[in-house]
């Protein structure tokens, strides 16, 4: 996972985002599993945010994710906010989170935008416009496909659905939050005023002024 491996016994997570790189290499070359079919081996859960919820319900909100999954493994369940979550003794939930790279390999199938959900909950998120996957394996209804990223529809939705203490902002190529200062654009207004300014002076009140304008 890119924030959390797995999560046990109950877990939100919150306000936050990964750009990581994640991998999944599982081959069982150490024999550890014996059984004949490869399909009764473990797989890999590969999961932006969130490798996979084990027990206990399992809350992500208001998170994203930019970055990249590989998948090397034999098999894998791979989504972009939670890699894997079932009914089995708990379920999750993905609420107001977004994913916003195309940078993710498919396996066997079982890769989705959002999460690799058997069951649960998928509320408002947000995911790149391709149809290579889908948002999950839950019905429809989940949030939208998008092709901008920084419109204002996509803000505009994230805001109005924020959790307690989130604060969603316009980013360089995407919302992110008001704390996260690597990706929100910075404010120029002091330097382009100071800019016009120069540019008002009448060089020809001056000697060599040309060595300024250079």
């Amino acid at each position: 996972g890119g924030i959390v491996g797995i999560t046990m016994q109950g877990c939100t997570i919150s306000g936050c985002y990964s750009t990581a790189t994640l991998t999944g290499n599982f081959t069982n070359s150490e024999g550890y599993y014996t059984e004949s079919n490869p399909a009764d081996w473990p797989c890999d859960t590969i999961g932006g945010i969130v490798g996979a919820r084990f027990d206990g319900n399992l809350t992500v909100t208001d998170c994203w994710f930019d970055g990249k999954i590989v998948v090397n493994s034999l098999q894998a369940a791979v989504g972009g906010i939670v890699g894997y979550t079932d009914d089995q003794l708990g379920s999750g939930t993905v609420k107001n989170c977004m994913v916003t790279t195309t940078d993710m390999e498919v396996k066997d199938g079982n890769t989705c935008w959002v999460a690799y959900a058997l069951s649960g909950t998928v509320e408002n998120c947000y995911w790149p416009n391709d149809t290579k996957y889908g948002p999950s394996p839950l019905a429809s209804g989940e949030g939208t496909a998008v092709t901008d990223f920084t419109s204002a529809d996509v803000l505009a939705g994230l805001k109005n659905n924020a959790g307690a203490g989130v604060e969603w902002v316009a980013g360089i190529n995407h919302p992110t939050f008001s704390w996260d200062s690597r990706n929100i654009p910075a404010d120029y207004t002091a330097v382009n005023d100071a800019i016009a300014s120069a540019e008002a002076i009448d060089g020809s009140l001056y000697a060599n002024y040309g060595d300024v304008e250079a």
